[in-house]
């Protein structure tokens, strides 16, 4: 499974093009670049029964997460405050993420809407979204 960093660098003029050609050959000192933000990491897992969305959401309280169910699409929305603190201290560098996040799934017309669950523990949010009897499959038997 590849699991790549949070952060990633974003220049809209390479989005398309092999990387070796603009960095080797097309290089400007003047090529503006930013860093887009995963709001989170998560999965999408299933088995027979059920769809599993797995969020890590590490230093959010419960209360600060959000979970809505709207025309087959499943909305993840979580905050996380920043902690003030009254010293004077001095960032090198920073890589926690603070602020609100949202993280929208679609999902199959084929799931149980009204017996969706949700768990949060150490920091994971575990969504179970069941299939309905139409989707779980089945054996046929040869009459």
């Amino acid at each position: 499974m590849n699991r790549d960093n949070k952060i990633i660098k974003n220049n809209p003029l390479k989005r398309n093009w092999p990387r070796n050609i603009w960095d080797n050959l097309l290089f400007s000192p003047f090529e503006e670049e930013s860093w887009e933000i995963t709001p989170f990491r998560s999965e999408l897992q299933e088995d027979q029964n059920n769809y599993y969305v797995k969020a890590e959401l590490p230093g959010v309280p419960k209360e600060k997460i959000d979970i809505e169910l709207v025309n087959n699409q499943l909305r993840i929305h979580a905050e996380k405050e920043e902690e003030k603190e009254t010293t004077n201290k001095k960032y090198h560098f920073s890589e926690i993420s603070y602020g609100s996040f949202t993280r929208t799934y679609n999902l199959p017309r084929t799931v149980n809407s009204q017996s969706i669950k949700a768990d949060y523990k150490e920091g994971v949010l575990t969504v179970t979204i069941p299939k309905s009897e139409e989707n779980k499959g089945r054996k046929i038997r040869i009459e």
